[in-house]
């Protein structure tokens, strides 16, 4: 009778904490899958113009981050960009290119759209300033770390394409800035179904 009770309430026990695991382990799942197009950040463009993501929603969108004074990794970030722009062109369509200043006390939208002008970027690439929260929350979401030193920000070089639906399938960081945008290190986003399949690298 004593084991019988025994087992009730050890099965009991485990019962409830499988439940709770589920929902802790789906409310991670749930976090890590939030589309970028449900961040109720707000940006200016280089235009003036006030833009949230969700703007985009409904089609694929590059995201990067850069800021205008760089000399360092934002110049490889920005050749890369070009290539991948080229190569969506071959394709015949192109994403959304949306490039965010990590340096919003300076980077204004009359500098960014000096910095656009000066380096010839198409007419179609948005650069897009906001305040500092939305900032560091962008860069956290985008796995790019930084480091104020002085008057210069060291921070990575990374490049993330969404789907359609706001979730990352394709990341190109590290050497993979430095390779032609061909091959494995080439996907085209409007060929990718829209189900949600996360392919990041």
């Amino acid at each position: 009778m004593r084991n019988r009770r025994r087992n009730f309430w050890i099965f009991i026990i485990i019962s409830v904490l499988a439940i709770y695991v589920g929902v802790v382990l789906s409310g991670l799942t749930e976090t890590t899958r939030r589309s970028l197009f449900e961040f109720p950040w707000m940006w200016t463009d280089e235009n003036g113009e006030r833009i949230a993501f969700s703007r985009w929603r409904g089609e694929p969108v590059l995201v990067t981050a850069i800021y205008t004074q760089c000399q360092a990794t934002c110049p490889r970030t920005i050749s890369k960009l070009r290539k991948l722009d080229a190569a969506f062109r071959r394709e015949g369509h192109v994403p959304e290119f949306i490039l965010v200043t990590l340096d919003p006390r300076n980077d204004t939208p009359e500098r960014l759209r000096r910095f656009k002008e000066g380096e010839g970027f198409p007419g179609s690439w948005h650069l897009l300033t906001g305040g500092l929260p939305e900032t560091r929350e962008l860069a956290d979401l985008l796995d790019i770390h930084v480091l104020n030193a002085d008057s210069h920000i060291m921070h990575d070089a990374r490049i993330v394409i969404f789907d359609a639906e706001g979730m990352p399938f394709r990341r190109y960081s590290g050497w993979s800035l430095d390779e032609e945008s061909n091959g494995a290190l080439f996907v085209d986003p409007f060929a990718i179904p829209s189900s949600g399949i996360v392919a990041v690298h």
